[in-house]
């Protein structure tokens, strides 16, 4: 683009389709630019959403607890059957362990 007298005129070279379709390919390139940046703040946001994160490992914590009193359940039944030893001795042993484990993960995060 040329100016004269402060007005924009264009130059030989760039005629008014190839001035649309720059105009069209900038335009195009502004609203990937935002969705990029939109994809950014929500991944930013997800990150710094604390309440949501540790919801989200409770409740892995819980279904690992709830696993895990499955298996001992399952475990004192056999134990139970084989041995005749009673199930609540397996059980508190087994939950016994469990809470060592949660003992010594809480603290290794520290």
């Amino acid at each position: 683009m040329t100016q004269t007298n402060g007005i924009s005129q264009a130059a030989p070279e760039e005629t008014p389709g190839r001035q649309g379709d720059e105009a069209r390919q900038l335009k195009e390139e502004i609203e990937r630019t935002r969705e990029q940046l939109g994809e950014t703040v929500g991944e930013l946001a997800a990150r710094l959403d604390v309440k949501s994160r540790v919801a989200a490992q409770a409740a892995e914590l819980t279904g690992r607890a709830r696993n895990a009193a499955v298996k001992v359940r399952e475990q004192a039944a056999a134990t139970r059957a084989k041995t005749g030893i009673a199930p609540w001795a397996v059980a508190a042993g087994t939950v016994a362990l469990v809470v060592a484990e949660l003992v010594i993960w809480r603290r290794g995060k520290r």
